[in-house]
């Protein structure tokens, strides 16, 4: 039973990266006030571009560096349209993803076909256990016997509370989201830091898209990415804007995710109805928490600003 427990927590910490990575890099998108709803498509992109590049050299950090100049590329293209051309941002984001989908699935079977049977990286990201601190007694197993990746993630979270709280760049970036037209009266170009924000949302996208298919999963297949971007966009909102309460909504999914996995292999229950429950939960909690959350909502969210200069 115990050796069942600190798997399940185990991999429910593994499973939260790719919540709360991607969550995290939308966070940066919206306190600037832009809704980044292509998060689905830039971890596709990071996924894709990560695998074949690692697949082609071997190598799981050139994997990582190819996903995340794929994603600022499509990155620079949704932040063109929504911040300066003032496209509509959900049917941008919605119409990127489509695309980004439809395309990966196209270039893949344009490298390999239809396989028999499914090609993998040549070399993944491994398991990076901390001395001293992964020989602790059951928290040692469970946190401390990662990937790189995820304690670069969660290490994320405390930079990312402390950047929006703690420095000038973090304070600007929250004015250009909340009063945008005050913020350029102070000589701020409002629209370049937006277009950071939706730069930096795609960095973390990338390293979530890697993660899954260089880490986890070892392979690319179409539609791996299942609705993951959807889902960190919902956990912005069910967060409150707050990386910490971001985190916890994470390893909630996390979980969920872990037990369907372990589901599997007991098949004490039907795994499908676990497997369901992460949007069953993102539906009812986008309805719980959006009156709640209205006060924390930046105040010109998905408004675009057209700058006087």
């Amino acid at each position: 039973m115990r050796l069942i427990l600190i798997s399940l927590l185990a991999m429910t910490v593994r499973m939260t990266v790719p919540y709360l990575c991607t969550a995290l890099g939308e966070l940066y998108a919206q306190k600037s006030g832009v809704l980044n709803l292509g998060l689905e498509g830039m971890m596709t992109v990071g996924a894709f571009l990560a695998f074949m590049v690692n697949y082609h050299t071997g190598s799981a950090w050139l994997g990582l560096l190819a996903a995340v100049g794929g994603c600022l590329l499509a990155a620079l293209l949704y932040g063109g349209l929504v911040i300066w051309f003032g496209v509509d941002q959900p049917i941008t984001g919605i119409a990127f993803n489509l695309l980004i989908l439809g395309s990966s699935s196209f270039f893949y079977r344009l490298a390999f076909g239809v396989p028999a049977t499914m090609p993998l990286a040549e070399r993944t990201f491994p398991l990076r256990p901390i001395p001293l601190l992964s020989h602790i007694p059951f928290l040692g197993e469970i946190l401390f016997q990662q990937y790189g990746l995820v304690y670069l993630t969660f290490l994320l979270v405390g930079c990312s509370a402390f950047f929006f709280r703690r420095t000038k760049a973090g304070i600007i970036l929250i004015a250009c989201g909340e009063n945008p037209k005050a913020a350029e009266t102070r000589g701020v170009r409002v629209n370049r830091f937006r277009l950071a924000g939706v730069l930096i949302s795609a960095v973390f996208s990338a390293i979530a898209g890697t993660y899954l298919s260089t880490a986890i999963f070892n392979q690319y297949t179409a539609g791996m990415v299942a609705g993951r971007g959807y889902i960190a966009f919902a956990l912005v909102i069910f967060g409150k804007w707050n990386p910490v309460h971001i985190m916890a909504g994470a390893l909630l999914f996390g979980f969920l995710e872990a037990l369907a996995l372990l589901m599997q292999v007991t098949a004490l229950i039907p795994h499908q109805f676990l497997l369901m429950a992460p949007y069953a939960l993102t539906i009812l909690a986008l309805v719980v928490t959006s009156f709640k959350s209205r006060s924390a909502r930046p105040a010109c969210l998905g408004v675009r600003y057209k700058s006087s200069r």
